[in-house]
């Protein structure tokens, strides 16, 4: 039996990493649909509220993706796994505008766009220069070499 490679060369723990992500993100689109539906909200409630589906929607998306969210902790570090989680920023941004109708502004794209760009950052892979660190003691002399993963913050 023949495997097949994974999509665009990311490992099943990656997707599983964005799909507890995209989860997330729809989650809180129908959480923010549910509230859009109601009048007022009151606890506890005196009736069945209305729109009371995209509340169980929007919950059981954020059950499979604290499922999901474990098992990828379960292979990959804290680290270098919860800047995908950033990700969901700018897809329920997004997401807002697309299908709530909310309007975007200047400040909040940029600050989306940036946010892309940190995540970009956090979970690049290190260049060959930068996967080794040297200590260095007061007088220059080097002492040894280590994977700079592993260096005490």
């Amino acid at each position: 039996m023949q495997l097949v490679a994974p999509p665009f060369g990311l490992q099943v723990v990656w997707w599983r990493a964005i799909a507890s992500t995209g989860l997330g993100v729809v989650g809180q689109l129908m959480f923010r649909r549910f509230g859009m539906s109601q009048a007022e909200l009151s606890w506890p409630l005196d009736a069945m509220p209305q729109g009371l589906g995209w509340l169980v929607i929007g919950g059981l998306c954020y059950v499979i993706a604290v499922l999901l969210w474990v098992n990828v902790l379960q292979k990959l570090s804290l680290a270098r796994a919860y800047p995908l989680l950033s990700l969901g920023y700018p897809l329920v941004y997004i997401g807002a505008i697309v299908w709530l109708g909310e309007a975007p502004t200047l400040a909040r794209t940029a600050g989306t766009l940036l946010v892309c760009v940190g995540v970009l950052l956090a979970v690049a892979p290190a260049s060959a220069e930068s996967t080794m660190a040297t200590t260095v003691e007061d007088d220059g002399a080097q002492v040894s070499e280590r994977p700079a993963d592993s260096l005490d913050l």
